[in-house]
């Protein structure tokens, strides 16, 4: 362990994650949850890729926050899907799963990526209606999220036929259909203009995606940040107030505790901290960008009395200074290491990845594309008999591996050393 700085230690074995009260979510013990949508919503586009889609994002952060809870997640989302060919595809690809959540994101492409066209919005909102009406005849506790909103900035297409206009009917039109349905609006559309104009008045190169429409890391966060609050999920919040001349702690974590040292260093330990959002852990600009990452995964360090010019952040051969002003405001240690790429956090993010990939290849690639030869017939079937194993094993992992760790912070003054009188000429 290294002397001089702010150490953030794991201990030897990480603990089972601390309980957190579910009463208020949504999303129940045994809920099956189906996402629905076009290219924005689907992860099979992106296997193997850096990109994670938004129903990614939503389960592995439920995985951490509510680590009792027993529910399973499918992404039956297509590219270029239309509310009509959802409709049409329904019982193949949603029913069957028998979901008792269904979240359904459509119509960023079936508006066309042109000028505003009056008889397709209607065709879509016809669709959304007999999609939704069959759904909740499933028994299906149902979700819309309009749209989102497209950088016309950064595509002179998308800006020239003014495509967000577009796309405000859309989201207008959704809102009504979901509030007849008695089912629960999520407004991606207005909530991502929104904070894209806060964003580009802190950075003028600020977007949501690459090119108008590929949305980027920071815009599913965004989206899925909507959907917890849908959920009614709570964020993760550890705070962590230190007197650093008298040593008094406080924290929302119970037995938090302090040691002070004779040679100046504080000692902060921390049993049972929730891991920080699995499928975020390394992707440190995510926490800046829009202020979602760090809303629903924020783990504050406020020192006190800290002593001046500040303190040493160091984990490993890495030692970052600190200033006091920082301290004071407090800030969050998910943005730093080692929780921005702790490995815990991300060999479970990157498992709920592969058994998210694994479903929809077994279901995509091998369910929905069965081999002619007919030679070849039983040892498909026991193809995709063999990849929804995997599935099942890829469960059961999840629900084991660990979702919280201890804590432990070593602090110490940030010495500078003092000027040096000039060199004697002579």
């Amino acid at each position: 362990m290294i002397r001089g700085g702010l150490i953030v230690a794991l201990a030897a074995a990480l603990m089972p994650a601390a309980l957190v009260s579910a009463a208020d979510l949504a999303i129940r013990d045994g809920d099956v949850v189906v996402f629905v949508g076009d290219y924005v919503t689907e992860e099979y586009q992106n296997r193997g890729g850096d990109r994670v889609a938004w129903p990614t994002h939503v389960e592995s952060f439920l995985a951490v926050r509510y680590p009792e809870l027993k529910a399973s997640y499918f992404n039956a989302a297509w590219g270029n899907a239309s509310a009509g060919e959802v409709v049409e595809r329904l019982d193949r690809d949603v029913l069957k799963r028998k979901p008792t959540v269904a979240v359904i994101c459509l119509g960023l492409q079936e508006a066309g990526l042109g000028p505003f066209n009056q008889e397709t919005l209607d065709r879509h909102a016809a669709a959304m209606k007999k999609l939704l009406a069959a759904i909740k005849t499933a028994g299906c506790r149902t979700y819309v999220m309009s749209p989102p909103s497209v950088d016309e900035q950064r595509s002179d297409r998308l800006a020239e036929v003014e495509y967000n206009k577009t796309l405000a009917k859309y989201a207008e039109a959704q809102k009504q259909i979901a509030e007849d349905a008695e089912a629960v609006f999520i407004d991606w559309f207005g909530g991502s203009m929104v904070a894209r104009e806060e964003g580009l008045k802190r950075n003028n190169r600020f977007s949501f995606s690459d090119g108008g429409l590929q949305h980027t890391q920071e815009s599913h966060t965004f989206a899925a940040g909507l959907v917890l609050d849908a959920f009614g999920a709570e964020p993760i919040k550890v705070e962590i107030s230190l007197d650093w001349d008298s040593g008094v702690i406080e924290s929302t974590i119970p037995g938090a505790s302090v040691t002070k040292q004779e040679d100046g260093v504080r000692v902060i330990e921390l049993p049972n901290v929730p891991l920080p959002w699995p499928t975020l852990v390394g992707l440190a600009p995510v926490f800046a960008e829009t202020g979602e990452a760090d809303r629903w995964s924020r783990y504050q360090l406020k020192i006190t009395n800290a002593p001046a010019p500040g303190l040493i952040m160091a984990h490993e051969n890495m030692q970052v200074p600190v200033i006091v002003q920082q301290l004071t405001a407090g800030m969050n240690l998910a943005s730093v290491e080692p929780l921005r790429s702790l490995k815990a956090a991300q060999d479970l993010g990157n498992l709920i990845r592969r058994k998210n990939y694994t479903r929809v290849h077994a279901w995509r690639d091998q369910e929905l594309e069965p081999l002619a030869e007919p030679e070849l017939a039983e040892a498909q079937q026991a193809l995709i008999g063999a990849w929804y194993k995997y599935v099942e094993g890829y469960e059961k992992m999840i629900a084991r591996m660990p979702k919280s760790l201890n804590l432990k912070l070593e602090l110490k003054p940030l010495m500078v050393a003092a000027p040096q009188p000039p060199a004697d000429p002579k």
